[in-house]
């Protein structure tokens, strides 16, 4: 691991009820960074979540784009869809302890 913070990135839809759904949640192990301002520096220079669409969340950053005039979305019951990066503290601890325990066993 490269650093203390790594990356999640989510994205789902919002319904016209209001309820905000998730579809999809990833975390990125690849990259890690000392800081989640440092990790939000390299995303906007990369040019992701650098629109004027985009705003803060958390400690990352959420896009959420209005859908209501998109006939394929609306036939859903999506009004909005949306995808967002937060930073995570890498879990070294739970690390630690899994490889203190040895390799997983099933029992039956």
């Amino acid at each position: 691991m490269k650093g203390a913070w790594i990356a999640r990135y989510e994205e789902g839809y919002v319904t016209f009820a209001g309820d905000w759904v998730t579809v999809e949640q990833r975390d990125s192990h690849e990259h890690g960074w000392a800081t989640p301002e440092a990790a939000q520096l390299e995303w906007e220079r990369n040019g992701e979540f650098s629109k004027p669409t985009v705003a803060r969340y958390s400690n990352g950053k959420q896009e959420v784009d209005d859908v209501t005039l998109r006939p394929a979305f609306t036939r859903l019951g999506v009004a909005k869809i949306w995808r967002r990066l937060i930073f995570l503290p890498v879990p070294t601890q739970a690390k630690e302890t899994m490889r203190a325990a040895g390799p997983a066993r099933t029992v039956t």
